[in-house]
This record gives structure tokens, sequence and C-alpha cells, in this order.
């Protein structure tokens, strides 16, 4: 973890977690459970495979309906690959399904830039769920 980075990706998770298309936030409450997928996508890429984790939060499975991963893996990719300047930043919602395909073909030993980058912006969005009412 890199606290300058996670710092400078603060907005940005800030953003990406309001944004319609995530459906995390819903006038200005976060259900709880989003912290619980946050944190625990956090600690699969550190214990186990980072493709492991990737493809499995791409799948909802029988998890609650109101609460899916695949949002918490769009969200996650969105701050970790975001263009952040002085000024301002940009980021690109990706579907579940075109994440892992940019993922998958790499070699595991490859993805070691990409892999702290996700963890770093799965800390920065834990700490910008603080903004939000949690119900």
């Amino acid at each position: 973890m890199n606290q300058r980075v996670v710092i400078r990706m603060l907005p940005v998770a800030l953003a990406v977690l309001e944004d319609p298309d995530v459906r995390m936030v819903i006038d200005g409450t976060l259900h709880r459970g989003f912290r619980g997928h946050i944190s625990s996508m956090g600690a699969a890429m550190v214990m186990s495979s980072f493709k492991a984790a990737v493809v499995f939060y791409a799948e909802n499975g029988d998890t609650n309906r109101d609460i899916p991963r695949s949002e918490v893996l769009r969200a996650v990719h969105a701050v970790a690959t975001a263009t952040i300047t002085q000024e301002d930043f940009s980021y690109q919602l990706k579907q579940p399904e075109e994440i892992i395909g940019e993922i998958l073909p790499v070699p595991e030993e490859e993805l070691g830039s990409l892999k702290e980058s996700y963890i770093n912006a799965s800390i920065a969005l834990k700490q910008a769920m603080n903004a939000f009412t949690l119900v």
C-alpha cells in the first residue's frame, strides 16, 4: 500500500461510489455489505491469486442481490486504472467480462503494478465509504 497514492485516489473513489452506473450509493446511503466486499476483495488479492480474486468478484454467485460483488470489481477497476492529474481525473467503468478479458491473458508475474493499484484502490474506496450513511 502506498499512502500517497491512496490519498490521490480518494476523489476518484468518491466519484465512482456516487456514479449511478455503479449502484453502490443510492440517495446518499451505502449498503454496509459493500464495505465487507471491499475488505474481502482486498484480502483475497493479498492472500491468494490476483486473477482468482478478480474472477471471483466478476461473478455475483449466490450473494444477496442488493450487494452484487461485480459492482465492487467495477468500482475497484475504475479507481485503479483512473487517470489522475493535479487538476482533474477521469475514469472508465467497464463490465466484469471486459475486466477479466484484460487481466486473464496476462501472466501473473506481469500483473504486479496492476495488483498494487487494485489494492490501493480498494483501500481508497473503503476510506471513501466513510463519507456515506450506512444502511
